[in-house]
């Protein structure tokens, strides 16, 4: 049996529409020394036939289907399954540019004390008729902050994450207790001062639709608010929306801080100190006045495939940014 070098792990539920085309994408780019590792939660829409039957004509190399507890879940059971000496992460929803893989993967091969790379991507949304690609520009200029020293910890987006399977033991699996796993795992790894690198190029765009995370921030804010709170006692860690900083700690209970008038008068009267540290906007809109041909998603996936050309010149030459540790 031949080496395999990389996995692709997939973890899905009940998206066959755009699965069918992240996989058609990801089996023409497969390589020898690579193989496909799927996660199905259990689907009801006709992914598991599709599956079984990509499996049997041998195009996927693992897969299970069954009741899990959600993405961190699927994709911890992935990284158990998978034989490479690198894993890739593929998300079921969005385009990804596999000659910037293929760089990421050659790279950490020929440097095996990096455990993990993350790089820039795009995001669009494709429900609301989107006009331009916003480029999450301050993920990369996060990174930097993080490792001049300015931040203790950063956040960064796990669409491009590739992980040194034998390090993740070290590094931990993904947190099942929070809704925004890529926002915990980031944080975690860079507060841990892991030997993560950042690679500049583009490697996906992110498809914001109506089953995704992002779209459905909004029905959960208060969800999110707690799990940014948790990481800032544990990590020391001030997102770019802004944290608050309390120096009375009797001052911390939820009835004080869900009263606006309470903490004013706690300001004006000295009786504690807030701070709200925040960081610049700095994500940026690109190519502006797109048009999508139509909502139907085979159409979409071909035309941001095709975009990749043209977004690529919004970027600097593709390199690798490493901490000094």
């Amino acid at each position: 049996m031949s080496t395999i070098n990389l996995s692709y792990v997939i973890t899905t539920y009940n998206k066959l529409y755009y699965l069918k085309e992240v996989l058609r994408l990801l089996l023409t780019n497969k390589k020898e020394d690579e193989e496909i590792v799927i996660t199905d939660g259990g689907s009801t829409d006709g992914t598991v036939a599709f599956l079984t039957d990509l499996f049997d004509k041998g195009k996927i190399d693992q897969f299970i289907s069954e009741k899990d507890k959600g993405e961190a879940h699927g994709y911890n059971k992935s990284f158990l399954m998978a034989k490479g000496s690198l894993v890739k992460i593929i998300t079921d929803d969005d385009v990804f540019n596999y000659t910037a893989i293929k760089e990421m993967k050659e790279y950490m091969l020929m440097n095996p004390d990096i455990d993990a790379l993350s790089g820039n991507i795009l995001s669009v949304n494709v429900i609301h008729s989107p006009t331009f690609f916003e480029f999450r520009k301050s993920y990369q200029l996060g990174f930097e902050k993080w490792i001049s020293g300015e931040v203790n910890a950063t956040f960064f987006s796990c669409l491009p994450l590739m992980l040194r399977k034998n390090k993740i033991p070290l590094i931990g699996f993904f947190d099942t207790s929070f809704k925004h796993v890529d926002l915990e795992y980031s944080v975690r790894l860079t507060s841990q001062k892991r030997k993560v690198g950042f690679y500049t190029g583009l490697v996906s765009i992110g498809l914001v639709n109506e089953q995704s995370v992002s779209a459905q921030e909004l029905s959960y804010t208060s969800i999110f608010q707690k799990e940014l709170k948790r990481l800032q006692g544990n990590f020391d860690y001030k997102h770019l929306q802004g944290i608050k900083n309390i120096s009375k700690p009797w001052l911390r209970h939820h009835f004080f801080e869900k009263n606006t008038f309470l903490w004013k008068f706690a300001d004006k009267f000295k009786i504690c100190q807030t701070k709200i540290t925040y960081y610049p906007q700095y994500d940026v809109k690109l190519l502006e006045n797109i048009e999508l041909p139509n909502k139907n998603v085979p159409d979409l996936f071909k035309y941001f495939e095709a975009y990749y050309e043209k977004a690529l010149k919004h970027f600097e030459k593709n390199k690798f940014i490493l901490p000094p540790f």
